[in-house]
């Protein structure tokens, strides 16, 4: 067995793993209450009963600590992304020869440009699933629309003398949150809950990897 097939096979390991965090935290919140409902009723409830009885409406956190959740998500799921991103940017060098660079570290330029993706595209998912276990109702799309601008504003900034070398970073990262606040759904929570929910799929097996969609209509 040569090791490249090693290399791809753990590269894709790793990218599940990243891709079906979100989805592991946002079904922990998701309680089984019918099947609560149906073992604590009465044997003799009625059928009217069953179908008048109405769901309490779930609490939803206050913004503040949505806010918080979402940086705390945002942070682990970009640490997250930008090792999956560098070990996938040695891969692709390894095993293609693309940016391979001198003798000493030859693929290292890029891991760093694997990682760096990585980091910005896993914040605002991060934020987006942050919020989503804390009851908002905001759009990944906004949330990934806010770090560009964000660090798109920042850039510049670190021409300019003084402390501002890591306005990139806070700008895309305070960005991030705001198009997710920006877009929440003033719906109910049980009419919000039940728009269509996209989530990726990668499944792997000897033969190699198959990425698809998954979701919920």
């Amino acid at each position: 067995m040569t090791p490249r097939p090693l290399i791809w096979n753990t590269f894709a390991s790793l990218l599940c793993i990243w891709m079906l965090m979100p989805t592991g935290a946002l079904a922990a919140g998701d309680a089984p209450r019918l099947s609560r409902l149906s073992l604590l009723s009465e044997p003799g409830a009625s059928q009217a009963s069953a179908d008048t009885w109405e769901e309490p409406e779930p609490q939803q956190a206050s913004r503040e600590l949505r806010i918080l959740a979402e940086v705390g998500a945002g942070a682990v799921t970009s640490l997250g992304g930008g090792f999956v991103g560098g070990f996938g940017g040695f891969a692709l060098c390894a095993n293609t020869g693309l940016g391979r660079g001198g003798d000493f570290l030859p693929c290292l330029g890029t891991a760093l440009v694997g990682a760096g993706a990585g980091l910005v595209l896993g914040y605002p998912l991060g934020v987006w699933w942050g919020g989503e276990a804390m009851g908002g109702d905001g759009r990944l799309w906004a949330s990934m629309l806010g770090t560009v601008l964000g660090f798109g504003v920042g850039l510049p900034l670190v021409l300019e003398e003084g402390p501002f070398a890591l306005a990139p970073i806070v700008l895309g990262m305070a960005g991030a949150s705001i198009g997710y606040e920006l877009t929440q759904n003033t719906a109910p929570s049980h009419v919000a809950s039940a728009r269509p929910r996209l989530q990726p799929l990668l499944s792997v097996s000897d033969k190699g990897a198959l990425l698809g969609l998954g979701g919920a209509f």
